[in-house]
Order: C-alpha cells, then sequence, then structure tokens
C-alpha cells in the first residue's frame, strides 16, 4: 500500500492518524502491517508525537508517515482531533501505536466507505498485539508464546460488548424498519482502532469530546451510530492491539479470555500498576497527565 504525505493538494483514500509517546518497541510493527495492505487505496498516516523521548518518531518518518508534534500538552482525544483537522482522508481510521491490522483490513473495512455503500464498518476480530508479534518480555517461555500464538481464531471472536443492549437495538430496529434486518448491521460499542468512518460522518460528530479513559471510545462510536444506521460489522479481518494498558506486559501478561475473572479479582490492583507504569503518556479518566 501507498503511504503519501499529508496534502492539500490531494485527496488520499484513507487518513489513518495514530496519536504517540515512546512507541518504538510497537511502531515499526503497526506501520509495517499498513504498509503491507494488500489495496489499491492509499492512505495518509498522521501520527500525532506526544514529544517521544525514544525512536518513536525516526521509525515513523522512515515510513513516510506525517509527524506533528503536540506543543500545546493536548490529551490524547485532543491530540486525536488535531490529527484529524489536518487529514484530508475520504476514511477516517483513529488508531494507535501499539495497534496493527491483518493485510486485508483496509480492502474490506474501507473500500465500502469509499464506494459510498457504508459510512461506518466495525471489525469483529481483535487479537493481544503480543500473540503476533515479539514484543513478549524474555522471560516468557518459548511454550508459553506457542500456546497463545496457536489458540483457534474462534477464541479471539470479539462479540459486541454489551451483548443485551445489541440483541435490544436489533429488535427495535426490525419493528420501525416492519422488515428483517441482519443482526450484523446493528452497531455497538468497539474500540476507536476497530471502526473507520466516512469523512463527512466524522465532521458531523464533532470528533474526540471526552478524555482517554472517561469512555471515550464509547462516546465517539455512539455519536456516529447517532448520525447513520448505515454501519456494518466486517468479517475476515483481524485487528491486533496490546493488552498492556489493561495488563502491564513486563508484571503479569495474561490473556483476559483464558482467565476471564482476572481483572475483577484484581481490579485495583490492575488499576494502580497501570497507573505508575504508564509509559504510553496517556492521562487518567479525569485528563490529568
Amino acid at each position: 500500500m501507498k503511504i503519501i504525505k499529508s496534502n492539500t493538494m490531494y485527496e488520499p483514500d484513507v487518513s489513518i492518524i495514530m496519536p504517540v509517546y515512546n512507541e518504538e518497541k510497537y511502531i515499526y510493527f503497526a506501520l509495517e502491517s499498513i504498509k503491507n495492505q494488500k489495496t489499491d487505496l492509499t492512505a495518509e498516516v498522521i501520527v500525532v508525537d506526544d514529544n517521544s523521548t525514544d525512536r518513536t518518531v525516526e521509525i515513523a518518518s522512515s515510513f513516510n508517515c506525517t509527524i506533528l508534534k503536540n506543543e500545546q500538552k493536548l490529551n490524547v482525544s485532543q491530540m486525536r482531533n488535531f490529527g484529524f483537522s489536518k487529514s484530508h482522508g475520504k476514511a477516517i481510521l483513529h488508531t494507535d501505536g501499539d495497534t496493527a491490522y491483518s493485510y486485508n483490513y483496509l480492502e474490506k473495512m474501507a473500500k465500502p466507505i469509499i464506494e459510498n455503500k457504508y459510512d461506518a464498518t466495525l471489525c469483529m476480530m481483535l487479537y493481544p498485539f503480543e500473540v503476533k508479534y515479539p514484543v513478549l518480555p524474555a522471560k516468557y517461555s518459548r511454550s508459553y508464546a506457542f500456546f497463545l500464538k496457536n489458540l483457534p481464531e474462534i477464541f479471539w471472536l470479539k462479540m459486541p460488548m454489551r451483548f443485551f443492549i445489541w440483541i435490544k437495538r436489533w429488535f427495535k430496529n426490525i419493528i420501525e424498519k416492519k422488515r428483517p434486518v441482519s443482526l450484523f448491521s446493528i452497531p455497538d460499542r468497539v474500540e476507536s482502532a476497530a471502526i473507520i468512518v466516512k469523512r463527512e460522518i466524522s465532521e458531523k460528530t464533532g470528533g474526540w469530546n471526552k478524555p482517554f479513559g472517561a469512555h471515550s471510545d464509547t462516546s465517539y462510536t455512539e455519536s456516529v451510530y447517532a448520525l447513520t444506521d448505515k454501519v456494518r460489522w466486517i468479517f475476515g479481518v483481524k485487528k491486533y492491539s496490546s493488552i498492556r494498558r489493561l495488563i502491564p506486559v513486563d508484571n503479569s501478561w495474561i490473556p483476559m479470555k483464558i482467565v476471564p475473572f482476572y481483572g475483577l479479582i484484581k481490579k485495583k490492583k490492575l488499576k494502580n500498576r497501570s497507573k505508575q507504569q504508564n509509559d504510553i503518556g496517556y492521562i487518567d479518566p479525569k485528563g490529568k497527565r
């Protein structure tokens, strides 16, 4: 896939907006996954750097990304809005420096938007970044890594997070339209990196209006759904996101689905630990660094 510099004279198909801070361990794989997309679409990758002190910017520059500096000490949601204000693409993807995609992600997710089939598309398969890429701490055994990487795909299927609300919306939609409606045309909350939105719709949402951690993803996706019902879940594509913000990988990398109640049992401990080891510059729910 061709990554082009942001330019007012040229309108790329997709704008990929990526706020980052000290992501040298992850960002190469993230950008490589974008570069290796099998599609004829063009994309601009706008990296909004929060004054990283490692090789993050150097690596991003090697992929022909457009680099913006966070000189106003914006929070992550504001950084996304800043990146969007400098973008020119027909479809918008808000992602992160520790997020990668399968080779067909933009072809299957962005192209239907470019072709005006949908206003937004949602990804159903969400994997831990650590399953695919060599970023696990050295202390983990080869057998453990092998086990994680060879789990059946169905294990990582991400059904809507609020299942009963999803079903309720489905029935309500059927009643309103007085005809059968596909369950997979009914939206639900997803992570920002798992939704691609038509530019016009993204503009009408007013952008990201809550700080990271304060249901910012929910606020953005819900505002998209309020503006259009041309939304579709897309199968056959994969998104890989690090779970280090949930369970810091340098202490106890345990997939949430292997131990479903691990986060509930140690919720307070994990929350405190995540704040202490916050190596990516993301702010707390109150908007403070």
